[in-house]
This record gives C-alpha cells, sequence and structure tokens, in this order.
C-alpha cells in the first residue's frame, strides 16, 4: 500500500466514524484597536492592541499571535478574560509602511486575522 493510499484510507476512517454528526464551528474575530488604520507612528515602543471574539468558545481558549512585517512580534499568548489583547514592539523608521498582523486561532484550528498598515516616521 503506498503512503497515499494509506492516508487516503485513514482519512476516510476517521471521517466515516463521525456521520451523523454535524458541527459547527464559528470563526473567531479579531480587530487591531491601536494603531488606527494608516496611522502614524514615531520610532521606538509601542504597544500595539486588539481586541478578540469566537461565537462558540471562551476566550482563555484562544491563541493569538502578533506580527510585524511577517516577523513574529510577541510570544503567542492567550487574551485577558475580556479578550483584549496587547504586544509591546519596538518599531523603526522605514521608507515603507510596515504591516502589523494580529492573528487569532481557536480549538478547534479556525483562525483569522486583522491586518493594517502604519507609517514609522521620525518626529
Amino acid at each position: 500500500m503506498t503512503p497515499r493510499t494509506a492516508l487516503t484510507l485513514l482519512l476516510l476512517t476517521v471521517g466515516c466514524g463521525e456521520l451523523g454528526l454535524t458541527t459547527f464551528n464559528a470563526t473567531p474575530e479579531a480587530t487591531i484597536t491601536w494603531p488606527a488604520p494608516d496611522a502614524v507612528v514615531h520610532p521606538g515602543v509601542t504597544t500595539l492592541l486588539g481586541r478578540v471574539t469566537d461565537l462558540d468558545d471562551a476566550v482563555d481558549e484562544l491563541r493569538v499571535a502578533w506580527s510585524v512585517d511577517g516577523q513574529p512580534a510577541c510570544e503567542p499568548a492567550p487574551p485577558d478574560a475580556d479578550g483584549r489583547v496587547a504586544c509591546d514592539v519596538d518599531l523603526r523608521h522605514a521608507e515603507d509602511p510596515q504591516t502589523i498582523t494580529l492573528m487569532v486561532c481557536d480549538p478547534e484550528l479556525a483562525w483569522v486575522r486583522d491586518r493594517l498598515n502604519v507609517d514609522v516616521q521620525n518626529p
């Protein structure tokens, strides 16, 4: 049996074991609340703020990750009890806007991200 055939059989077996049981998993929501869209920020440490929610999972079950220009900005962490998240980042002056991303994932691995661009300019 080839590895591909074995994988197909495994997926069919697992899938068939749940026939008759339909579950729905809502996609979580993520919103960057600071900085504002198209904001201009000064170089240095800036606290990124956001809020995450999920209709069918408690906020303490969600995992959050921040990135700046595709690079991890903070360690993945759960939000506080109200779904608020924060990340302190050291932004440097750049010619082009920097992309900030907030990603949230629920226990069923549904995920979503919010992105925004910020200009980092010297005062």
